[in-house]
């Protein structure tokens, strides 16, 4: 029997078979003595008790069968096995005397790291990952101690000496020592502080981690302390405080912590009121709480023996012991329950949370409890609790999760409502107690108190999420894989062997515990209602620390009444929901489950004679030839090119999922400029997404993704998931999109509406970038006020028209990538031409345009008032935007050489040395086909206008840095830009995502990277030096964007008598415009 390609294309593989013979039979032959050595070995080590074993669970989406794989491993090569439907993998480590050492930890079946886990002499947990694809180094140290742990006289303590243990060390002494040494290594450094624990992350190119983890060690053994330092951090500190107390996100937090006993009740970010004189209070609690024996530390890197440098050679065991003991279990936090808490927001979301209290033991973390029942209340499926409060019009949309969870003594379990407004918080309250009653019914029979009889739905929907999970983990691409903080929190919390799986697999069925959550949730005297809504007013309470205005009013008994028809001590029973005959229904057994995770082959058996160039002697040797072809030839192939169709393909297994990403557009030969037109287009995608939601929901829920998203030339549609089913799914998309149902149209308006008007109630900063940047730089940037109005007036036979006119004159651009042959990416673009009918179409294109303002030679100023946040905040953000222009090939180059260095270094001067603001970043950002340099600055301790005068200061310093770079400085730089350039894309998602906004983008420039890697090799410091002086010292195409808190409007008068030498306030209709222009013609 011979095997060929699938078809001529692919025969383009057999080119490779002339390679020497002999080759192959070495390794043959090397490989059996290996198998020989490692059997040998394995023998040995099972004698000795040396050899652990980890079990490696399924995880990723939804699947019966479990292919088998086999993966081979630098020593010895080792097989999966089927086990109960879970898979197992070997690995041998050997442990050394002294060390407690195994690595029996779950983990995907495509994980190609290796792992050793340690405890050091000082009782430091080590988790060292060794990831051979791994361009950059990345750690994380994870101290289980936080805010709830500072004395009462400090809030916010731990938060500031994790800021503070940034500054440096005595044995590390000068000052950003650290942050140099990061920045020269291409990487970048962060912590959080929580309640029960501090976690500090830095990465850096893999050839300098280890001095910079000596660095990062000392953090922990001899902080600096230093008290000018203390002085000045303190603002950075206060600065996040005003971020957080200014918007409505952190809103809730803040609610919890005013409601309940402390420690939970505390302040806990820290303020310049709250941290005056810290210096003697914050050695105190390094001394007193940062003990080796309540950390882990977590070393993710390509660098060969990590974990033995970090045992013999490191200063980690240099860390105090101080053989802290477990803290107290703490008790349910909350002073009182039953209430009704109203508040005061500054968007226009009218927001309802009921929140439950509930014990959370970390026993009950491997039966994905509250997962399970969030993704039940949340589901979007037909007669559904959102789809019942939608069709009633009482809300636009539902969320749930958990909030504090994972310290192991309790949880609060919220379900978030969006609510329309003047609909009556108890009714809907009344509506997901009844909900919760119907899973009650369903998952359980009759209870009485010695036995919990559980139905086999229960068992069958709990068993289905847990297939569900352990597919998606098994797949775990690297955009959902634990991170090296998380799994260092998890070391803390959790036995190791669960370290990078806990989150994920659904391990225990406990229907005790899922009973006992869900009689806690309809007790009403356990719940909590949150309203939220700009409209309050004359609320009786308030909070200056938090700047909130609320209202807390117990549950009256008629209240508690409605919630609840029948409450005793053991059992609660509710049978109301029957009576009203409310149809609200769990989800079905989800059908779309996919059974198939085989990799797809461009060789296939042949049973008859078929004439070929060259026919491999068996599938095996055609296989092996198929991978070094796909090596060489990564880019997509174009195999349709029409004046209506363009297709791309590309078979991508090196990822080893069964998982395929699609691309469509949509084009139109007609230009989406006008403001009505994009109205139309966001209205339509916002109500396709919602028809997909609800018709697919069983496909999202297996695992299946998609996005619809508009552009100048059309819609874009991103669909992404299993390849088993994928055929199936994707036609009941594009079934959906044609066939599109329109009632509720008046639910997308209002939705659209609350959307443009919570546009500015983000992060101050964020809104910078994302709206006032670009409502200045671009030409025909429509306000979302402009879109507001547009809206309000827009009725459904105008977009019943764009539908059809839409979608009878189109052309598309398609990319399928992944687990798919080319006969079958044939059949999807068959399927668009079935469902639209499509047929040619003479319809001429014109060009979709767009105009950028050109600052060429320009030094303008613009000044705005903030128009989201409260009348008193005080923040204000500066963006010195600098336009470099249309992009070259060594422009591109040398901004990834030193975005990194540049950054670090604005980071240092603006944020570290000068204390003005919380957020301090540089980037280079492309607006449209322009690029340019952006330096941004948020803060409350200076002006906008003093910030621009502060970040000119900057660019005259960071050019004499440039100046002065030794060539041994310019390699290390040289080395971290082309090794973050180098890293892998994280998963099949992430790499064709990319491809596919290049070709809908019509660019094309796939080896983009590449090229910027070589040519960074050759730019010299003086190449760096005219780039940086053409663009911010000599020409200066600079816009300087100052943007001030309502609080600030009297410092926003005086903008115009501050301005500095050459620059100007000028109508931006003055500007003369770049030119942007896409057309499908050009590909």
């Amino acid at each position: 029997m011979h095997y060929v390609p699938i078809s001529q294309t692919e025969r383009h593989i057999s080119k490779l078979k002339h390679k020497n013979k002999q080759k192959t039979m070495f390794i043959i032959v090397g490989a059996l003595l290996i198998c020989l050595i490692a059997m040998l070995v394995l023998i040995v080590l099972d004698v000795n008790n040396y050899v652990k074993i980890n079990s490696i669970f399924q995880i990723w989406q939804p699947q019966t069968t479990v292919a088998m794989v086999q993966t081979q491993r630098d020593v010895i090569s080792s097989k999966h096995k089927q086990i109960d439907q879970e898979l197992f993998h070997l690995k041998s480590i050997f442990q050394e005397k002294a060390y407690k050492e195994a690595t029996n930890l779950k983990l995907p079946i495509i994980d190609k790291n290796e792992y050793q886990y340690f405890t050091l002499q000082n009782g430091l947990k080590v988790l060292v990952i060794q990831d051979p694809e791994a361009k950059i180094a990345q750690a994380a140290l994870c101290v289980n101690v936080g805010s709830w742990t500072e004395p009462d006289e400090y809030p916010g303590l731990a938060h500031f000496l994790e800021h503070m243990l940034f500054q440096g060390s005595k044995s590390y002494p000068q000052e950003g020592y650290f942050q140099k040494l990061v920045a020269e290594g291409g990487g970048s450094t962060n912590a959080y502080t929580r309640g029960e624990e501090t976690n500090y992350y830095m990465k850096i190119n893999n050839e300098r981690v280890v001095e910079a983890l000596q660095v990062f060690a000392h953090f922990f053994i001899d902080p600096l302390l230093d008290s000018s330092m203390v002085d000045r951090e303190v603002n950075a500190v206060n600065s996040e405080y005003e971020i957080a107390v200014s918007g409505d996100l952190w809103k809730i937090s803040h609610l919890f912590q005013i409601l309940s006993n402390k420690p939970i009740g505390r302040f806990t970010i820290g303020s310049l009121k709250t941290l005056k004189d810290p210096m003697k209070e914050l050695v105190k609690f390094h001394s007193q709480y940062y003990s080796a024996n309540i950390m882990s530390l977590v070393v993710k890197s390509n660098y060969p023996d990590m974990a033995k440098w970090i045992r013999e050679q490191s200063d980690f065991s240099q860390i105090p012991n101080l053989n802290l003991k477990k803290r107290q279990k703490l008790h349910l936090p909350l002073k009182k329950t039953g209430l009704m808490v109203k508040y005061k927001t500054n968007g226009d979301k009218n927001q309802l949370i009921l929140a439950y209290q509930l014990d959370s033991p970390r026993s009950a973390k491997k039966s994905k409890t509250l997962p399970m029942i969030a993704s039940l209340i949340k589901s979007k499926h037909k007669e559904g609790l959102l789809d019942y409060l939608v069709r009633q019009k009482m809300a636009l949309n539902v969320d749930a999760g958990t909030f504090l969870e994972g310290n192991g003594d309790f949880t609060f379990f919220l379900i978030e409502i969006e609510l329309i407004e003047g609909v009556d918080e108890l009714k809907v309250a009344e509506t997901v107690t009844g909900y919760f009653n119907n899973m009650l019914d369903q998952f359980f029979q009759e209870v009485d108190k010695n036995e919990i009889n559980y139905t086999p739905y229960l068992e069958e929907i709990w068993q289905q999420y847990k297939q569900l999970q352990l597919s998606q983990f098994n797949y775990l691409d690297n955009n959902h894989y634990p991170t090296v903080q998380q799994i260092a929190h998890n070391l803390n919390y959790y036995d190791y062997t669960d370290a990078m799986s806990i989150e994920f697999l659904y391990e225990e069925f406990q229907p005790e515990i899922i009973y006992n959550y869900l009689t806690e949730m309809l007790n009403p005297s356990n719940i909590i209602i949150f309203h939220g809504s700009p409209k309050f007013t004359n609320l009786k309470q308030s909070s200056e620390l938090y700047r909130l205005e609320y209202e807390i009013i117990a549950l009256s008994k008629e209240q508690i009444k409605k919630l609840s028809s029948a409450v005793t001590t053991k059992v609660v029973l509710f049978d109301w929901i029957k009576s009203k005959q409310l149809p609200l229904l769990l989800p079905k057994i989800n059908t779309f489950i996919p059974k198939d995770f085989s990799i797809k082959s461009l060789c296939r058996e042949q049973t008859s004679f078929i004439q070929a160039p060259l026919v491999f002697k068996s599938k095996e040797d055609c296989i092996q030839h198929e991978k070094e072809y796909e090596t060489i030839n990564h880019y997509p192939l174009m195999i349709k090119r029409t004046v209506e169709t363009k297709a791309w393909w590309k078979l991508q297994r090196q990822f080893q999922v069964p998982q395929i990403f699609t691309g469509v557009m949509f084009n139109t030969p007609k230009s989406i400029n006008s403001l009505k037109d994009k109205l139309l287009i966001q209205v339509f995608n916002t109500l396709v997404t919602d028809n997909l939601n609800q018709e697919i929901q069983e496909a999202i829920d297996a695992g299946y993704q998609f996005q619809f998203t508009p552009s100048i030339k059309g819609v874009s549609l991103e669909l992404y998931g299993w390849s088993d089913n994928y055929q199936s799914f994707f036609e009941k998309v594009l079934q959906s999109i044609n066939n599109i149902k329109y009632d509720s149209f008046y639910q997308v308006k209002q939705k659209l509406m609350i959307y443009y008007n919570n546009i500015y109630q983000d992060k101050l900063f964020r809104v910078a970038m994302s709206e006032y940047l670009n409502q200045v730089v671009q030409a025909q940037y429509y306000t979302s006020q402009l879109f507001q109005e547009e809206l309000a007036n827009l009725n459904l036979e105008s977009l019943q028209e764009f539908h059809q006119n839409y979608f009878s004159n189109f052309r598309v651009s398609s990319f399928v990538s992944g687990n798919i042959l080319r006969s079958e990416v044939e059949d999807l673009l068959h399927s668009i031409r079935k469902v639209f009918h499509k047929s040619s179409s003479h319809t001429s294109e014109e060009p979709h345009v767009f105009n950028i303002r050109d600052f060429t030679n320009k030094n303008v100023v613009f000044p705005l008032i903030h128009k989201g946040g409260d009348n008193n905040d005080v923040n204000g953000v500066t963006i010195n935007y600098y336009q470099i222009g249309h992009r070259n090939k060594k422009n591109f180059a040398i901004m990834n050489l030193i975005q990194q260095f540049f950054h670090n270094h604005a980071f240092q001067y603006l944020r570290t040395e000068r204390q003005l603001g919380y957020v301090a970043l540089m980037r280079f950002i492309p607006i449209g086909c322009i690029d340019g340099a952006a330096i941004i600055v948020q803060g409350t301790a200076q002006m906008p206008y003093v910030v621009n005068q502060h970040i000119e200061d900057f660019l005259k310093q960071f050019h004499n840095v440039l100046l002065s770079l030794a060539d041994d400085q310019l390699d290390n730089i040289k080395n971290g830009a082309k090794s973050a350039l180098q890293e892998k894309d994280k998963s099949l998602y992430d790499e064709s995502a990319y491809i596919w906004s290049q070709i809908r983008g019509n660019n094309l420039q796939l080896e983009e990277k590449e090229i910027a890697i070589a040519m960074i090799d050759e730019i010299l410091q003086k190449d760096i030096i005219e780039f940086y002086e053409k663009y911010f010292i000599k020409q200066q195409n600079k816009l300087s964007l100052q943007i001030y808190g309502k609080g600030l409007s009297e410092q926003f008068n005086q903008v115009k008598d501050n301005l500095l030498d050459k620059e100007q306030i000028i109508e931006l209709k003055t500007l003369n415009e770049f030119k942007c222009a896409y057309t499908l013609n050009n590909l």
